[in-house]
This record gives structure tokens, C-alpha cells and sequence, in this order.
């Protein structure tokens, strides 16, 4: 014990506590052997947490927030299902706190989401990872390891290698995590308590042995009423989040007063600052003020469980009570939400496979992090290694601020200290943040990649918000350097890339926090595409085909129509349809020469099927929208089973188990546009298991209706006797690509499962829940999922210049599959240019110039148009009329269309009528009469005057015709 003594002697924060007998769990891969350590008493506990600059910077999610979306209704107590099922860990005499507190959250987090370990298995009970592995990283004097050399001259460090007597905190864990060092497993190296350790070595190659890789990482306030949900979910959604507190020592003066026993609580109504760094796995809303020891209580009820690491084997129930040896307080206790000491931030740590990456580059080696802000653009450049093709597949930044809106750019063949110049490799992807922190996103677009090929990842934030750039730091707890070379790692300041201390005007800085990962790029193994697809005449699709593996090289492939007479297809696999009938579209990868085909069918019209209630956008000519003429319902069966207005078509509730069918119509000129139909009513009702004569079923909301880019919740309901967490819900959606599910949530005692439902497109689908009992029956229940999809970009097509008094009617086309059946309405500023309700733009004078604008709510696009300037020109009086069909039988409708006078000098023309396109029941006679006979179709139309003498000089001019 004489070097305990001397610890006690130079240790600042020291904790004595009484402990026992407890056996240490170690796990193997067969067995479960238990190696029993023996604890004497007055052990002492270094502090071990280790402030460091800017980690108090990370912003409150809750900053800034217009309706918190972090609200959800958490019950009034919950206990992480993994602090259950992972025993509780001694940290034994040295300042390791923040190492087994960190790694007991990696192990939650793993646990919660099945992530795969290095070994092939997914992470169990039985996951340890090493806490001497990641301190002996942290602290040991060493330029930290990175295979492909990306940390050269960074440096981290602390005072005389002395790695397990000098503490951390959460944030600096995670830049280690996130460097992929640390996260190795216990039984590769083993914690043990001696004095012997100090000396511990182990190979510099050694750092990046580790069986889990970190994804990313979330901050929250636990200190503040507002961020409280923040915490909550973070702790639903990965187990635990490593967090700081002060930990009185047990003879120290306040002891009795901040800790009861019989209560298993801890409070502190003073703030002594952090010593001590643990793990929040829970919370009680309704703990009670009056269960805290200290004579000054807290401002209210609640409180956080807290997994503490000074003692071994210990698991805490689903109701918080500990499992195992005593006392409590040394593996889980209760601390007030209210206590004054609390760290003000804690961290979640997202977990993942080691196996998903071929290589992370990155340079930011320093565990110190500060932030940048006030540009826009941030980037680091790149080169591949030499070592085969690779896919960029996903992109990793650091930002200290919540609720980001942010771009991601890629360019390949890049030059040094330009990030943006090259070749743009994909469109620009956009997401938004949550918590500050880090996070990984996966490219939808995967980037290929050639050995020693330059290549540059471009992060756009608002210029407010701050991404996290490596530092250069020392003080009595740590050392750090970070190191950057030439114009690799830059900021856009104005109109000039600038490295971080440029931008700054400091020299601290070294590179920003951005990676770049990627995956092998293996052969090709296979194609697949649509079994059939269905299009009508004059329309076009998309064909995508999905090349077998993921990663694979090369996915380029050439396309072919077998009747290009009936179907077209261009070398993106874009196909239209030329004429009714059916042809096969064949994609053949060029890597393997493997096939795929889809056999499509061509028909005068589309087919739809849709769910009761369900809304959806039909488009006209090819994605064209036409507003405010009449479109109509024929054929429907049963009646009112389909309704429309501008294209937008309603479902009805029809009948149970029925099924409806309606011709939803358009005329628009020659051509008719019918949509056949479908109200899929088929009855999904719950399917009950029978036990004897026992009926027992889960339960599920009938409907959820949604708007995509906003979440929504389905709550599962599990009868008592399917409780059972080794049988898990499972869903199946009836319709793809319109929504995806997250992974469930759990209440206390298994009764209810929440699952998120993440819109991603206009439509509906059924989702079918079940779960199987131990003999394998299953009961089912079923949602209606109705995803609704506003209006939010509208665009006009560009106008070529406007012949005097001749008329355009815009292209007007915006999001697709959209649902919003609002009318858009088209303004006009300028002289000299009109424009109709339905778009219709016409130049009634010479060199006219004006603005088109056209509008739906807050949603708008405008286009600048211009008229020609001829000597002579043609105008009509009249821009746009409407005549209505007369019922037959009925006296045709009439209207008159007449000739402006000539500009000065000019002699009137005359004009030879027509209507276009021709249709029966339509015409115009020799006087510019317009006759609609009942045998006329709805329509838009135009009437055409053209001068008799084609050399006189005139134009063309028309006018609007709506027939109603």
C-alpha cells in the first residue's frame, strides 16, 4: 500500500470509500469464467476527469428552436435495458473513471443496435471492451496511429506517460474513438489493478486494433430543465451517455450530507466543480426531493440513474433497484436533476461495425478540438492510397452547434488549395443536424475513387454555425499538437480558400474535422431491375438498377430496347413511351456482362392504385401541371369512391373489404389523359393468436397521416404474454420507397414499442406488425400510413423571346409526386405583357419586357421575358376567352375574336381563322366567331389568326380558348 499512500499525497481529488469481496466477470468467447478479485478497504480513487478548452462550447440542442421536437412523451421512469444486461465495472485505484464510463457507453450503444463485432458476432451480454487499451492511447507520448499516415506530426500526450493516474472527459474520448483508436476488446487487453500497469507497453500498430468503430456522437445538457428530453432520447436511443459529476470522498466533510443510504441517492446543492466522470443509463421524473440527505433539497423531484464504476458485477433492475453486491452507491445511485455539479454536457456515442470501411481519411489526430465559424465552406483534401478502386461511401464532420442545416460536395482530380476545382463527382447532398456533435452520413450517390487519385469533401454550413477544427494545446493535464501540411484542410473566406489559422489569424490550429470513408470497390456479381413497369404513351420514367455488391467498381452498364417502335431507352436508362403496346428494356453491366430486364408496357393511360383517404398528384404530359381546368371522374364504382380537383386525386372510405375503381380524365387539346384508378379497400384487420379460448393479440394505430420531412410514431401494444425481448416486433411495408421505420423503443416493462416512421415520398402503404409466441403463431396488426408531400420548389421553363400577340403557354413544372391541390396563380410585372390565370403569356406591343411570376402559398419562380421588334405586327383584342359546353340538344355558345388596330402607318390585314388543334364541336368562321357545340370536349385550345398575304409582313396571332 506505500504507493497508495503516496497518491493520496499527491493526488488534488481523492475518493475513499469502503468496498468488499466482489468478482469481476471476465468474459470468453466459450465461457463464462469468473476471475474474483479481492478489494481491501480505503482504496483510493483518483479524480479523473481532466478539463479540457472548448469542451463546454458544444451548443444546447434546444438553443435557438422554434418548437422542440425533442419533446416526446418519455415515461415518467425508464431504465436502459442494457445497464440490465452489461455488468457494472471497477476502475480500481487509478484515474480511469472517464475510460470504463466511456466504454460502458460504447458497450450499451453496441448492444442496443446489434452491431457486429470484429469478430463476426454481434455484440451481446458478454461485450467488454478495454479500458487500459483506450488510456494507454490517450495518455502514452505518441504520434496517434493512423495506417495511411493521415496524423503525421500531430501529437497527444500526457505529464510523464503516466496514462492511468491523469483523467479525460467525454469529448476527448470520442475525437479517439472517432480517429478509430480505442474500442478494443478486454480480453486482447486486460485492466489490472496493481502497480505494475504503470509500466504497461504495448505496440504503436496496436492503436487502431480495435473490434468497434465510432459512428458518430450526440451532446445534451443535463444540467437544465430544457435540454431533458435531449438527454432522454439519447439515452432511449443508445443506452447511456457518459457524463461528469463531483464525487465527495467518504470521510470528507459533507459526505453524510450528499449521499443516503437508505434512499441510494446523491446530492450536491453547491457546485465543487467535476471530478468524477460516469454514465447516465435512466431517470425517474417522480423521484422524490425529500429521498435526497442534504437539509437543502432540490427545486423539485427527479432524477437521473447514474452507472458508477468502483465496483465489479453489478447489474441495476428495470425499476432501478441494484442487482448484486453492496453498496449502491459504488455501481448505480440516484442524483437529482437538480445537483450543482452536474458536467453541463453528457455524450452518446453511436457505435458501428468495423468491417463497413476499407479506409478512413482523415488528419485530424489532436484530441483538441475548437470551432470555426463565420464562413460557409469547409474542406480537405485527399489522395486515395494505392492499394485498389475504392467508392467514397460516407462523410464524417465535428460541428459545436445543434439543429445544422448542412451541404455535402465532392470533386475528384482536385488541385492543392482548391478544393472546388476538378470534376463535381455528385450532386450536392443536404441534410440538418440534431444534437452538436459528430456525425456520419452516408452519400446516396457513393463517389468511385482510383488509386492515387485527388479528391476534396466540401462541408456547407450557415455561416453561424461552427464545424471543429483539431488544436494545438498543453497544459498540466495534457499535451497536445495538431499538424497540418501545404493547403490541404481550408475554409472559403470570401473568395479565398484559407487554412484555418489564416481565416483565424492564430497558429494554433491544424486541420478540420472531416473524413472521408470508403469501401473496396469489388467486382460486379450481378444486376437487378424492376420485374415490369407501366408507362403511358408520351411519358417517360427512370429505370435504376440496383449492381450487385454495393461496393463494386464498376457500375456502368449499357441499355437496349427490344421494339424501340413501342419504348425508347437513352444510356441513363431514362425510357419513353412512343406507342401503346410492350417491349423488354435490358441493362447489361459492362464489368461481368450481367443482365437484367424489365418488360414494360406502354398504354393510353396510367394506373394507380391507391389506399382509402389516400392523396396523389396526377401529372399531364410528362410531369407538365395544368391548373384550373376541369378535370373529372367517370366509371367510378362504387359511387363517390374517387374525387378530384387540379389533378389532385382523394380516395374515399369506401366499404371494408371492397374494392373501387374509377377513369379519372383530363382533355387537354387532342389528347385525352385517363388514369385508371384503384381503391385498394381490402379489409387488414388484427390477427389474434388462441391460446385454448383465449384470444390474444398486439394492437397498432388503424391510420397515421404525415407530411414528408416530418416524423411520426407508431405505438405497438404487446399483450403480457408476448413480453419477451428475445421475440421482437418485426413489419413488413406493403408499399417501397415511401417510408422506412426506425429501431424500436422500449417502455419499462415491455408493453409498448414506439416506432419511428420517417416519410420520404407522396403516397401510402399498409406497415404489418407482428410477433411470434414461443410455439411460433403469430399475431399481426396493420397501419394505414398516408404520406402527404406539400408544394415546396416550382419552376418555370425558360421562354425563348415572345412574338408580338402570339402566345406561350408556360411550362410550369415542381415537386414531384406532390400533394398540395392548391392553385397556382401567375402575376406579371412590366409593360406590354400579359399573362392568363392558366399561364398564358402574350407580348401585345414591340421590345415589351416583363417578369412572370408564378405562385403557390409561400412557394414561387419568376422568369424575365422579352417581345421581338418588328416593323409591322398583328395583335388580338382579346388574350384569353372561356365558353362553356351547352348541354345537348342545347344552341351552340358563341364569342367573338376581333383584330387591335394596327400600329401608326399600318393597314389592317386580312386573316385567314382556325383553331388549334382541331376538334370536332370547336370552330371559328371567316368573322373570328368562336362556335362550342355540345358535341365539343373540355380543353384548352387556341385561336389562330394568320395573315392571307404570307408577305406582307405580319405575324401570327392567337388567343386562349377554355372550354368549360
Amino acid at each position: 500500500m506505500k504507493k497508495s499512500l503516496r497518491r493520496i499525497i499527491s493526488s488534488v481529488l481523492a475518493i475513499v470509500l469502503t468496498v468488499s469481496v466482489i468478482p469481476v466477470p471476465v468474459y470468453a468467447d466459450e465461457t463464462d469464467e469468473e476471475v474474483v478479485v479481492t478489494e481491501t478497504e480505503s482504496f483510493v480513487f483518483e479524480s479523473g476527469y481532466a478539463p479540457s478548452p472548448n469542451e463546454h462550447k458544444f451548443e444546447s440542442v434546444n438553443e435557438g428552436r422554434s418548437g422542440d421536437e425533442l419533446l416526446e412523451d418519455y415515461p415518467a421512469k425508464y431504465v436502459s435495458p442494457e445497464a440490465s444486461k452489461i455488468p457494472s465495472r471497477y476502475q480500481g485505484t487509478f484515474g480511469t473513471c472517464w475510460a470504463f464510463s466511456s466504454m460502458a457507453a460504447a458497450e450499451m450503444s453496441a448492444l442496443k443496435h446489434g452491431v457486429r463485432l470484429r469478430n463476426g458476432k454481434i455484440a451481446d451480454n458478454s461485450i467488454d471492451l478495454s479500458e487500459l487499451h483506450l488510456a494507454y492511447f490517450f495518455g502514452k507520448t505518441n504520434e496517434p496511429y493512423d495506417p495511411l499516415g493521415g496524423f503525421k506530426g500531430d501529437m497527444n500526450s500526457v505529464p510523464d506517460d503516466n496514462f492511468l493516474h491523469h483523467g479525460s472527459n467525454p469529448i476527448l474520448t470520442a475525437q479517439l474513438l472517432a480517429n478509430w483508436i480505442g474500442a478494443a476488446d478486454e480480453k486482447d487487453y486486460p485492466y489490472g489493478y496493481d502497480d505494475s500497469f504503470e509500466k504497461w507497453e504495448t505496440a504503436h500498430e496496436n492503436a487502431t486494433d480495435d473490434v468497434l468503430h465510432l459512428k458518430g456522437y450526440y451532446t445534451a445538457n443535463p444540467r437544465t430543465e430544457e435540454d431533458r428530453p435531449a438527454v432522454k432520447k439519447l439515452i432511449t436511443e443508445y443506452g447511456a451517455a457518459a457524463t461528469g459529476m463531483y464525487a465527495l470522498a467518504k470521510n470528507e466533510t459533507g459526505f453524510d450530507e450528499a449521499y443516503s443510504k437508505e434512499h441510494n441517492s446523491y446530492y450536491l446543492p453547491t457546485d465543487k466543480g467535476v471530478n468524477h466522470i460516469v454514465a447516465i443509463v435512466g431517470w425517474d421524473d417522480d423521484f422524490p426531493k425529500e429521498n435526497f440527505a442534504s437539509s437543502q433539497k432540490p427545486e423539485g423531484d427527479g432524477a437521473w440513474l447514474i452507472r458508477n464504476t468502483w465496483q465489479a458485477g453489478n447489474y441495476v433492475a428495470s425499476d432501478g433497484q441494484l442487482i448484486g453486491n453492496k453498496p449502491e452507491l459504488n455501481s448505480y445511485f440516484w442524483m437529482s436533476y437538480y445537483d450543482k455539479t452536474f458536467l453541463d454536457y453528457c455524450a452518446a456515442y453511436d457505435m458501428d461495425s468495423v468491417d463497413r470501411y476499407a479506409h478512413s481519411y482523415q488528419y485530424d489526430g489532436s484530441m483538441v478540438t475548437d470551432d470555426m465559424s463565420n464562413v460557409e465552406k469547409y474542406a480537405n483534401i485527399f489522395t486515395t492510397s494505392s492499394d485498389g478502386p475504392q467508392e467514397l461511401s460516407s462523410v464524417y464532420f465535428l460541428t459545436f452547434s445543434a439543429n445544422i442545416d448542412y451541404k455535402i460536395d465532392v470533386y475528384t482530380g482536385v488541385s492543392e488549395g482548391q478544393p472546388e476545382s476538378g470534376t463535381r463527382a455528385m450532386s450536392t447532398q443536404e441534410g440538418r443536424t440534431t444534437y452538436s456533435g459528430a456525425y456520419t452520413i452516408e452519400l446516396t450517390d457513393p463517389v468511385a475513387l482510383e488509386p492515387g487519385q485527388s479528391f476534396s469533401v466540401v462541408i456547407t454550413f450557415p455561416k453561424d454555425k461552427k464545424i471543429g477544427v483539431e488544436e494545438s494545446f498543453s497544459n498540466e493535464n495534457f499535451v497536445t499538437t495538431a499538424h497540418t501540411e501545404g493547403r490541404r484542410s481550408l475554409c472559403l473566406d470570401g473568395d479565398t480558400w484559407k487554412t484555418a489559422n489564416e481565416a483565424a489569424g492564430v497558429d494554433k490550429y491544424g486541420d478540420f474535422c472531416i473524413k472521408a470513408f470508403t469501401t473496396w470497390s469489388s467486382p460486379v456479381t450481378g444486376i437487378s431491375l424492376p420485374e415490369k413497369k407501366t408507362i403511358k404513351k408520351d411519358d417517360s420514367d427512370q429505370l435504376k438498377p440496383v449492381i450487385k455488391p454495393l461496393c463494386a467498381g464498376d457500375k456502368s452498364v449499357t441499355w437496349k430496347s427490344s421494339d424501340d417502335s413501342v419504348v425508347t431507352v437513352d444510356g441513363d436508362g431514362k425510357i419513353k413511351g412512343v406507342k401503346t403496346g410492350s417491349a423488354d428494356i435490358t441493362a447489361t453491366t459492362n464489368d461481368g456482362g450481367f443482365t437484367a430486364t424489365c418488360h414494360v408496357t406502354v398504354t393510353d393511360y396510367g394506373e394507380v392504385t391507391l389506399l382509402p383517404g389516400e392523396v396523389r398528384r396526377m401529372s399531364v404530359a410528362a410531369g407538365r401541371y395544368v391548373y384550373g381546368l376541369k378535370w373529372f371522374v367517370e366509371n367510378a364504382d362504387p359511387k363517390n369512391c374517387v374525387s378530384v380537383k387540379n389533378g389532385v386525386v382523394t380516395a374515399g372510405n369506401i366499404p371494408k373489404g371492397k374494392t373501387g375503381t374509377a377513369d379519372v380524365k383530363f382533355v387537354f387539346g387532342p389528347a385525352t389523359y385517363t388514369y385508371k384508378i384503384t381503391v385498394d379497400g381490402t379489409v387488414h384487420d388484427n390477427v389474434p393468436i388462441t391460446e385454448g379460448k383465449k384470444k390474444t393479440a398486439i394492437t397498432a394505430p388503424k391510420t397515421l397521416n404525415l407530411n414528408v420531412g416530418t416524423n411520426g410514431k407508431v405505438v405497438v401494444s404487446v399483450p403480457e404474454n408476448l413480453r419477451n425481448r428475445s421475440r421482437e416486433i418485426s413489419y413488413d411495408i406493403g408499399t417501397s420507397g415511401i417510408l422506412s421505420i426506425g429501431k424500436p423503443s422500449y417502455n419499462n416493462n415491455g408493453s409498448k414499442v414506439t416506432f419511428e416512421i420517417k416519410p420520404s415520398d407522396a403516397g401510402a402503404a399498409y406497415i404489418e406488425w407482428s410477433i411470434a409466441d414461443a410455439n411460433g403463431n403469430e399475431t399481426k396488426a396493420y397501419t394505414k400510413v398516408v404520406i402527404k408531400k406539400p408544394i415546396t420548389d416550382l419552376r418555370l421553363n425558360k421562354v425563348d423571346k415572345l412574338t408580338v400577340g402570339k402566345g406561350v403557354l408556360l411550362n410550369v413544372t415542381g415537386t414531384v409526386g406532390n400533394t398540395d391541390p392548391k392553385d397556382l396563380t401567375f402575376s406579371v410585372k412590366g409593360k406590354g405583357i400579359k399573362v392568363t390565370k392558366y399561364g398564358y403569356i402574350i407580348a401585345t406591343e414591340p421590345g415589351a419586357k416583363g417578369t412572370v411570376t408564378v405562385k403557390s402559398g409561400k412557394v414561387s419562380a419568376s422568369i424575365d421575358v422579352t417581345a421581338n421588334t418588328p416593323e409591322k405586327y398583328l395583335v388580338l383584342k382579346q388574350t384569353s376567352v372561356t365558353v362553356a359546353i351547352p348541354k345537348p340538344g342545347a344552341k351552340a355558345k358563341t364569342t367573338a375574336i376581333s383584330i387591335a388596330v394596327p400600329g401608326k402607318g399600318q393597314d389592317q390585314p386580312n386573316v385567314n381563322w382556325r383553331i388549334d388543334p382541331e376538334v370536332p364541336g370547336v370552330t371559328v368562321n371567316e368573322n373570328g366567331i368562336v362556335s362550342v357545340s355540345s358535341e365539343a370536349k373540355l380543353g384548352h385550345y387556341e385561336v389562330v389568326a394568320t395573315p392571307s398575304d404570307e408577305k406582307g409582313g405580319y405575324n401570327t396571332a392567337t388567343c386562349e380558348l377554355i372550354v368549360k
